[in-house]
């Protein structure tokens, strides 16, 4: 408690030192000329004072300067003209309002230049995403792919959203949307993510140096913005391609007041498959499908209030059917089986802004975030058209959350800002199954069981953090603190989790940056892989399985020129409390100790280095990264208590893109990857688990006894393998070229039409999905999953 007494004290010093300055605050309001919609992180800079500032989530930017001052503002935002402003002392008075030019992007130089805001060893921005060219299988750019290509970034498995920064989780990942975590981020087995770029505004990634506001994850936070919608006129797209197709619309319900967006996307996949079987009927039938629907509502009351409304719902759904006429001896007969996969997200946020008195800006949000997954598995057997014999399965997971959170943001000086903020959330786990399991047999009578079991879990954390600069801004000093406490029956966590970061250019072209961050997550994933075609069996921390904390540090040097940039740093990451699966006594589904089966007590660290630099020409754009790093993991009950490598210690990786301007309508792209093997486990070792749910208490139950035991339900024993030595080999090294050719042109109408054509892996280079033991042959065999594929896809913007 006396960190936090501290911390609070020292917080209270620099708000009452700042009350003895003599400033006065010019506050305004940027945004979009042609569109009405809001900047996010436009840059503010007087000229006579020397300070600056960024215009925060809504758009508002407040700058402290000497009283009785005027002088002359630049306000700048990547994308589009300056704007010069000269001030006085009345404009302090009210609310500035200033109003953005964007550049004409039609002339041939290379437009992702513009799109990178801020680049640093611990974070990057990225406006308008959708712009970007990057080769991809999918029929549009994909904001998870574009972060999986950034150093110190790995991805999981091959065409998966998934991805493990520094050597963290794939779960420990905070993914947000307009603020508000989401759960899981992928549709068609993680092959696509569930963000629209046409939706999006701008993303934030960071690695580490993670601000005071951002909770709940150990290893990294993606923070995504939805676009506001135009204010002024209508716009839209729409797309086709052999995964899914979109349509997207914005414009404005009340001119200069209210607007709207909405884009709903659906597969393609299961159309093209529906049609085959309308043609050749088989008895065996697979069904994969998914769609999305992002929405966002805004009400602009004043210059100094608005309301926003946010929603997302998605679906996927993979099912397989066989429906198969026989004969049993002379009697006609009929087998017939149906198994479904559903999972989804939905996501709604209700958020105020308000800007109060010429310091603070408030902002409130109310929001519901909520994740299921379904499995249901029934055959049938009819003899004589009597049923002989039905089985029916089912099983799901779910988390669902009610969260209220405030934040405020208070201008103390012109040289300090503090943040503070405060947030509740209320989880309600179904954390391992909803299960049901029916067996109907002729001649036995029907048996039935069904469990169900929820837990419920709370948080309460707030934080604190300050922004400092010295008079040349050349210094930058952010310390903050989040605390608060975590609750689950009757047991109570309490966490402090210190933040700092600092930044010093050293002259203009040349800064560093050293920061600290300690993390806290209350919430587990069982799906080690990172990839949905496992579920996300997400499971609340408990007494027995502690929440994750996390160390990070890191150093970074970067170096800018004006065509091109470099940077170079180091980091180092420890995981406590992490679980794991016990593969020695499986997964029971056995609701009423499933804690039973996932060890807790982990230990993990991380370190590595990383290296990135790119070189812009009139044309050409080419970047490149180089990344070292190791990640290890330590279980008592794993591997006999030894350390191991983490199922995603890749020590090499090198990732090289490049961006070329053909002519003003057409660019072809290029991305190539080589990284090391992912490690494996292999052993000949094994043990007999019995693979009913039901009997996994009884899971050491003799062999011989088999057919002994009470129970109307049949019993399964299954040879399995025992884990040892684990993550000792590794797959071959993995490396793979994409390449992409787009074609744009605008029509007379205003419509601009778009092709996109893309060679993913043209080396056709057979990387291993995984690897295993094939019992037959008893060697070493590989399952690659994408060799060489092309795919294309038409847009149109109007």
């Amino acid at each position: 408690m006396s960190v936090f007494k501290t911390a609070i004290t020292g917080f209270l010093c620099l708000m009452s030192i700042s009350l003895l300055a003599q400033t006065t605050t010019l506050k305004g309001k940027v945004k979009d000329a042609e569109s009405g919609e809001v900047l996010i992180g436009a840059a503010i800079y007087d000229t006579l004072s020397e300070t600056g500032t960024f215009t925060n989530d809504f758009g508002y930017f407040q700058l402290s300067l000497p009283d009785d001052s005027a002088g002359v503002l630049r306000i700048s935002h990547l994308g589009y003209e300056m704007f010069v402003l000269e001030y006085t002392t009345a404009d302090t008075k009210k609310m500035l309002s200033v109003e953005l030019i964007p550049l004409n992007l039609n002339e041939v130089v290379v437009q992702a230049e513009r799109l990178v805001a801020i680049k640093s060893g611990s974070a990057i921005t990225i406006n308008d995403p959708s712009e970007l060219s990057l080769p991809t299988l999918k029929p549009e750019i994909d904001i998870l792919d574009i972060i999986k290509n950034q150093p110190g970034v790995q991805q999981t498995l091959e065409g998966s959203t998934g991805f493990s920064v520094r050597g963290g989780n794939p779960d420990q990942n905070l993914v947000v949307m307009d603020g508000i975590p989401v759960y899981n981020g992928g549709h068609f087995g993680g092959f696509v993510s569930i963000f629209d770029p046409f939706a999006i505004s701008k993303l934030t990634f960071y690695k580490g140096g993670f601000p005071a506001r951002f909770g709940g994850r150990a290893s990294s936070i993606l923070d995504v913005h939805l676009k506001q919608g135009d204010m002024n006129a209508y716009h839209g797209e729409f797309l086709i391609g052999p995964l899914f197709s979109k349509l997207a619309l914005e414009g404005p319900i009340k001119k200069g007041k209210s607007s709207f967006l909405v884009s709903f996307r659906k597969s393609n996949v299961d159309l093209v498959l529906g049609s085959l079987y309308l043609i050749n009927k088989p008895e065996e039938r697979y069904g994969l499908k998914f769609h999305d629907l992002t929405v966002k509502l805004n009400h602009q009351f004043s210059e100094k209030s608005n309301l926003y409304f946010s929603f997302y719902q998605g679906r996927d759904r993979i099912w397989e059917k066989l429906d198969r006429d026989y004969f049993s001896g002379d009697q006609p007969a009929n087998f017939s089986f149906n198994r479904t996969n559903s999972w989804g997200n939905l996501f709604a946020n209700l958020r105020w802004g308000k800007v109060i008195g010429n310091k603070l800006h408030l902002n409130t949000s109310v929001a519901l975030s909520s994740y299921n997954y379904d499995y249901s598995q029934e055959d049938h057997s009819t003899r004589e058209e009597s049923t002989d014999m039905r089985n029916i399965n089912n099983y799901g997971v779910a988390v669902k959350d009610y969260l209220f959170k405030s934040e405020l943001e208070y201008y103390l000086k012109k040289n300090v800002q503090v943040d503070v903020g405060g947030q509740l959330i209320f989880h309600d786990f179904t954390p391992v199954d909803t299960y049901r399991y029916q067996l109907d047999q002729s001649g036995f009578g029907a048996t039935e069981r069904q469990e169900n079991v929820n837990l419920n879990a709370f948080e309460a954390f707030g934080y604190a953090q300050a922004s400092i600069h010295n008079k040349k801004r050349n210094l930058h000093f952010r310390p903050g603190l989040r605390f608060g406490v975590y609750a689950i029956d009757a047991s109570n966590f309490f966490s402090l989790q210190p933040r700092i970061m600092l930044t010093y250019q050293v002259r203009e072209d040349i800064g560093m940056e050293l920061d600290y961050s300690k993390s806290f997550q209350p919430v587990h994933s069982l799906n080690s892989s990172g990839t949905s075609l496992e579920p996300d069996i997400w499971i609340p921390a408990t007494r027995k399985l502690a929440p994750v904390e996390s160390h990070t540090v890191s150093f970074s040097v970067t170096k800018n020129h004006k065509n091109w940039s470099a940077s170079g740093g180091l980091f180092y990451r420890t995981l406590e409390n992490l679980i794991e699966i016990n593969r020695n006594n499986g997964l029971s589904i056995a609701t009423t100790e499933w804690e039973e089966s996932i060890l807790g007590g982990g230990e993990g660290s991380a370190y590595g280095l990383e290296i990135a630099g790119d070189r812009r020409f009139e044309r050409l754009l080419v970047s490149a990264n180089y990344t070292f790093s190791r990640s290890f993991r330590k279980f008592d009950l794993i591997n006999n208590g030894e350390k191991f490598p983490f199922i995603f210690d890749r020590p090499h990786a090198f990732i090289l893109e490049g961006s070329y301007k053909i002519s003003s309508r057409s660019s072809l792209s290029l991305l190539g990857t080589i990284q090391s093997g992912q490690p494996f486990t292999l052993t000949n070792k094994s043990n007999f688990l019995i693979t009913n749910a039901y009997f996994s208490n009884l899971a050491g139950a003799d062999i011989a006894n088999n057919y002994d035991l009470n129970t109307p339900f049949p019993v399964f024993f299954q040879e399995t393998l025992v884990t040892e030595n684990i993550n000792a080999l590794r797959m071959p090294i993995y490396h793979r070229i994409d390449l992409a050719y787009s074609n744009k042109k605008r029509w007379k109408n205003g419509f601009l039409r778009e092709w996109n054509v893309s060679v993913y892996n043209v080396m056709n280079r057979k990387n291993p999905y995984f690897i295993y033991l094939n019992a037959n042959s008893n060697g070493f065999e590989q399952f690659t999953l994408m060799p060489i594929l092309p795919s294309f896809s038409y847009k149109l913007k109007f």
